[in-house]
This record gives structure tokens, sequence and C-alpha cells, in this order.
């Protein structure tokens, strides 16, 4: 589940606690979330539920590279498969 930082005291929080929050920063009223940056206005951050998991998050461009290479030897096999 994603955190979320209040743009208006910068003070981090998860969604469960965001109501609580609004209640006691009167500048609650825009959030971004802490992972992947998105601004949001109002209720728009309920919407907000997934956005990259942690391996995304942390892994970066290495999981892109384990991904391309992955389907690069599913398309040799599948060749190799059409060839026999």
């Amino acid at each position: 589940m994603p955190s979320f930082v209040c743009d208006g005291c910068q003070d981090t929080c998860t969604k469960g606690k965001i109501a609580a929050h609004r209640r006691r920063c009167g500048d609650a009223h825009v959030m971004s979330c802490a992972d992947c940056n998105e601004t949001f206005y109002g209720d728009e951050v309920i919407k907000h539920t997934s956005c990259v998991t942690e391996k995304e998050k942390y892994a970066g461009k290495y999981l892109a590279k384990a991904a391309k290479q992955r389907q690069q030897k599913q398309q040799q096999q599948q060749k190799q498969k059409q060839q026999s």
C-alpha cells in the first residue's frame, strides 16, 4: 500500500491515516504518493491503491533488463520448437 506526503506540511502518512491527518492539517487537500510521486487533489488520493511494487521501485532498470532477457529466451525457445 502506498504512503502519501502532505504537500502542506511534508508529513508522511498511510492511506488509513489520511482522514485523521486532514483534520489536523489545514493544507492536507494536496497529497503526493511517496512511491510514484503523483500528486492528488481532494479525494483523488482515496482511489490510488497501487502504483509500483517495491521490486519495481528498488530494482528499477535491472528489473526491466531481466524481463527483456526472459522474453528473448522465450522467443529463442519458440523458434527452436518451430524448427524441430
